[in-house]
Formats: structure tokens, C-alpha cells, sequence
């Protein structure tokens, strides 16, 4: 038992790998310590070692094959090993023994929602409210379902229950922003975002929302400040790029707009928009030649976009009367 709780208190110091040294003395002093292999599988879930982590609770649910939370802790694994199907089963097996914890279902959830099914997820988020009507954490999941069903305006009911409960739950105010800004409430969205800012202002893809807001307001010059804060914590947020080159097109700095794009898109070359706003930039510049080559880029990608059909026409009838 030292040696056990010499682990917990490391662990809860966050000192992985001490703490793991320790749980490993303890089952090899004792192979049948079920909370030593349960927590154990913890700590190396917490390493990102799945593999090792989901053999720890195998060793676990030999010894106690009716403990609930020890299946939650196996479906995570699987989940982070790319198993799914057998990710549900153990969380639907971790329901079967205990279904009154809010925790499991709020997991399974959030598998449902990676695997596409909706609405079976927000069956399991009703569940967990059901259990849990004050958790913060499982509003705003349930808003993004909502949203994702079309339905914008009960999505914002739950974040604005979410931020009832909680008032500093940044992804709340993040997701209420997204919502706000797609109704084209642009000036309330902004307002979402900066909350969420005071927060946690190192979140990059936050300072990349309100840039996208800020260039939907032509407020170029604020939304360019906005992108540079989101690449300064996240250099290879391709969609930043993107956005900064969009901006830096309105600005009239096209140069420096095409510099962008190449980043995104050596980054991201799927991107459809970045090929289509490079053409518009080097259009300017008078490389018409290069323009060609980014719209018939964007073509490929999206086939049935006009707007690039009209701007090769134009490409083509400058390049016939330069040459």
C-alpha cells in the first residue's frame, strides 16, 4: 500500500512518470491490486501511451469485471486507438453495471457525435443532464448537436444555460460567438469572443474567429491584429494563414496576401478558398500566368464554383489582348 500511495500523491502533483514507477512497484508486488492497475492505466492514458493504458485495465477487469468506471477507462483507450466500435460496446458495458453515471454518458456521447450519429448522441446528453442538470460542460456539447441539427436557436438556449451555470466556461461563450456570427450578429459574436479571450488568451483558434468576424465587418486592419495573435500561439493554423491573406487582399497588400496563401496552402493544399483569393491577389499583380494556374487549382476542388469560372474567363481574355 506505500507504495500505491506514494503514486496518488504524485499523481495528483501531475508527476506522470514518477507516479508511474510507483504503481508499477505496487502490481509487482501485488498482481491482483485493482486500483493500482486502474489507476495505473490512468497515468499512461494521460502519457498518450493507449496501448499500455488499455492493457492496464484489461489487468483491472480481470480482477474486478463489475466496476463501471475501470469499462470507461478502457473505452477512452480504445477510443484514442481508433477502435470505436469496441469503444461503444465498453461504455455501453459501463452503463449496464452503473447507468446513473453522468460521466459515461457524457462520453458517449461525444464517441456518437465523432462517429456521425447525432442524435443518438443527444439521446445520451439528455441523459446526462438528466443526471447532472448544473454541468456546464454538457449544455454546450448538446448546443453544438443542436446547431449541427440545424436548430441555431435552441443551441443558444443551451449556451446561454451553460453560461448561467458557469460564467468563465470559454468554450461556451466560443461556441455562442460561432452561432451569433453565422445569424450575422457579427458585433454580438465579437463580443462572445473577447469574453472568451479574457479567459484564456492563448487560445489561437479564438483570436482566428474574431479575425474571420472582423474581416466579415471590413474591419481588416483589427482582424489582421486578430490573426497575427492566433499564428503567434499557433504557426501552423492553416486557416489563419487563409484569413491573414484575405485580409491582407483587402488591404491592398498583395504581396504580402500571396505570401500567406503559400503557407496555408503548403499546409492545407485542399483549400479551395486560399487557391481561388491567390488568384485574386496575383490577378492584381499582373501574373496572369500564375492566376490560371491557382483558379484551375480551385476548380478541381470545388467544380461548380461561378465565381472562379468568371475569374478564369477574365484571366484568359487579359492574357489574349498582353499577348
Amino acid at each position: 500500500m506505500a507504495w500505491f500511495g506514494k503514486a496518488s500523491a504524485l499523481e495528483r502533483l501531475d508527476q506522470s512518470l514518477e507516479s508511474l514507477a510507483c504503481y508499477d512497484r505496487a502490481v509487482e508486488l501485488d498482481l491482483g491490486f485493482f486500483a493500482a492497475w486502474f489507476n495505473r492505466g490512468g497515468v499512461l492514458a494521460d502519457l498518450g501511451r493507449h496501448e499500455e493504458a488499455l492493457a492496464s485495465f484489461d489487468r483491472a477487469l480481470e480482477i474486478e469485471p463489475q466496476k463501471a468506471l475501470n469499462w470507461n477507462g478502457k473505452a477512452a483507450a480504445l477510443e484514442h486507438l481508433g477502435r470505436t466500435e469496441e469503444a461503444l460496446q465498453c461504455y455501453d458495458r459501463a452503463l449496464q453495471i452503473d447507468p446513473r453515471l453522468a460521466m459515461v454518458w457524457r462520453n458517449k456521447a461525444s464517441l456518437l457525435h465523432d462517429m456521425g450519429r447525432i442524435e443518438d448522441a443527444l439521446d445520451c446528453l439528455e441523459r446526462t443532464l438528466r443526471l447532472e442538470p448544473r454541468d456546464a460542460e454538457s449544455w454546450t456539447p448538446k448546443g453544438v448537436l443542436l446547431r449541427k441539427l440545424g436548430k441555431d436557436r435552441k443551441a443558444l438556449a443551451c449556451y446561454d444555460r451553460a453560461l448561467a451555470l458557469d460564467p468563465r466556461y470559454a468554450p461556451a461563450w466560443v461556441n455562442k460567438g460561432n452561432v451569433l456570427d453565422d445569424l450575422g450578429r457579427h458585433e454580438k459574436a465579437l463580443q462572445c469572443y473577447g469574453r472568451a479571450l479574457d479567459i484564456n488568451p492563448w487560445a489561437a483558434e479564438v483570436w482566428y474567429n474574431k479575425g474571420v468576424t472582423l474581416n466579415r465587418l471590413d474591419r481588416h486592419q483589427e482582424a489582421l491584429e486578430c490573426l497575427d495573435a492566433a499564428l503567434e500561439k499557433k504557426p501552423d493554423l492553416p486557416q489563419a494563414w487563409s484569413e491573414r491573406g484575405l485580409a491582407l487582399n483587402r488591404l491592398a497588400r498583395y504581396e504580402e496576401a500571396v505570401e500567406c496563401f503559400d503557407r496555408a496552402l503548403q499546409q492545407a493544399p485542399q483549400n479551395h478558398g486560399a487557391w481561388h483569393e491567390k488568384a485574386l491577389a496575383l490577378m492584381e499583380l499582373e501574373r496572369v500566368a500564375e492566376v490560371l494556374v491557382c483558379l484551375e487549382k480551385a476548380l478541381e476542388l470545388e467544380p461548380g464554383d461561378a465565381r472562379a469560372w468568371e475569374n478564369k474567363g477574365v484571366a484568359l481574355l487579359v492574357l489574349v489582348y498582353c499577348t
